[in-house]
């Protein structure tokens, strides 16, 4: 066997190591979560279930928006580690400078957060839940993921993140069983708990894998160049956040509340699958930062041959979804009628969005998050005007189209500037 042909099977064996560990971590947490809302649903229990699923959500967007775009711009610097040219060091200052940001990120949450609780009448369980869940925010400004993306170790990632969820949904169900009152206080401090085991647990898969941490002064100029690449990596993240919740308003404005549980559902089904695609992505990525740096040209196909794992999938995933809205269809369940037939008509939309997605991964493998940025934000306002448009007359079906308008407008304007970017370079 060859050198090279050693390296590839090395590779192919992390890859299908770390697929099965973020699936198996996600399943996990996700899980524990379904399963102590499944109970909570069976004892009655609507009004902590409402609660509980609302604060973690907005707890876990927080916990996004505290991480910067630092995975992603993490993982570029680490890929690059198995360059003989590289100097680790350069991850390491990137590192810390990456960390002032995040806390400086935590720090404002915080005190929006506090802000609140004093200027509105908010419930004992939003007080406890935001003040013994707020040193989460904190401890995850330290977070490594995007160290160990770059490093090939993503997997590890997948159980990291489960446990915040796990211990969450066991305090939630342990509180209510012994009939403690302060419900909110103990799933908060769950959650900090989890991600300080989360951030631990990243530390000491990094250290055995024999990448210790290592102190470099943050400098200001080195923080105030990474500000710019976080405002555009979160640009590129919350607009779709915002474009899903004014989805959802619209369908219960204009098509009511039976119509809007069906697109829920709909959209589930294509988070998950998107969620799986993602995973792989997420393995391909540190190769793909590899690949591109000895490309001068091509950079489209370069992109899409890079992440070929992840293109098969999302048509095997639309394969699948289609097969069972037909199934569903078949067997005439009326339950499902109306999501079948949405599901078999707009399964096509897992292959466009997994196609947006693999070359919005190009962008950022090339570094290119400022127009990673301007491209998500052209192709969500583009979506949410096509939402307004189409929701009153086409429904439900026109909210899914509008979906496809974005991948369709996201994948035109990523190859026009990737096009551009092969016409500079060859003149």
């Amino acid at each position: 066997m060859t050198v090279q042909a050693a390296e590839r099977f090395r590779f192919g064996g992390a890859k299908l190591r770390n697929l099965v560990l973020l699936v198996l971590g996600y399943g996990m947490g996700q899980g524990s979560t379904f399963l102590a809302q499944t109970w909570l649903m069976a004892t009655g229990q609507l009004s902590v279930l409402a609660l509980f699923g609302t604060h973690i959500s907005y707890a876990l967007l927080c916990t996004t928006i505290v991480d910067a775009g630092g995975t992603t711009t993490l993982a570029r610097h680490a890929a690059k580690v198995y360059d003989p040219q590289s100097d680790e060091d350069d991850l390491w200052q990137t590192y810390w400078e990456m960390c002032v940001i995040r806390l400086g990120v935590a720090a404002i949450l915080a005190f929006l957060a506090t802000a609140t609780i004093f200027a509105f009448d908010v419930s004992r369980f939003t007080i406890e839940y935001a003040s013994f869940g707020a040193a989460a925010l904190m401890v995850w400004a330290f977070n490594f993921a995007g160290i160990l993306d770059g490093l090939r170790l993503s997997g590890f990632n997948g159980i990291a993140n489960a446990l915040p969820f796990i211990l969450s949904s066991v305090l939630l169900v342990l509180t209510l069983l012994v009939g403690l009152d302060h419900v909110g206080m103990t799933t908060g401090g769950a959650l900090s708990l989890g991600f300080f085991l989360s951030v631990m647990l990243q530390l000491k898969v990094l250290t055995g894998a024999g990448h210790p941490v290592k102190f470099r002064r943050p400098t200001l100029r080195g923080v105030k160049h990474k500000v710019r690449d976080s405002l555009s990596l979160l640009g590129s993240i919350l607009p779709g956040q915002l474009y899903f919740r004014l989805q959802i308003h619209l369908c219960n404005v204009y098509l009511g509340p039976e119509a809007t549980a069906v697109f829920i559902y709909v959209k589930q089904i294509f988070v998950a699958v998107a969620q799986v695609v993602g995973f792989i992505r997420r393995v391909e990525f540190s190769e793909l930062v590899s690949n591109l740096s000895r490309v001068d040209r091509g950079l489209t196909k370069a992109i899409i041959r890079s992440q070929k794992l992840g293109s098969a999938a999302s048509v095997a995933f639309a394969v699948l979804v289609m097969s069972g809205a037909t199934l569903a269809l078949a067997l005439n369940l009326h339950q499902f009628r109306e999501s079948g037939v949405l599901i078999l008509v707009f399964a096509p939309c897992l292959i466009t969005n997994a196609l947006a997605l693999a070359l919005y991964q190009g962008l950022a493998a090339l570094g290119q998050f400022h127009r990673m940025f301007v491209v998500a934000s052209a192709a969500t306002a583009l979506g949410g005007a096509s939402s307004f448009v189409l929701v009153d007359s086409w429904g439900a079906s026109g909210l899914l189209l509008a979906d496809i308008i974005v991948d369709v407008v996201g994948i035109a304007l990523i190859i026009l500037l990737l096009v551009q970017r092969n016409f500079r370079r060859t003149t």
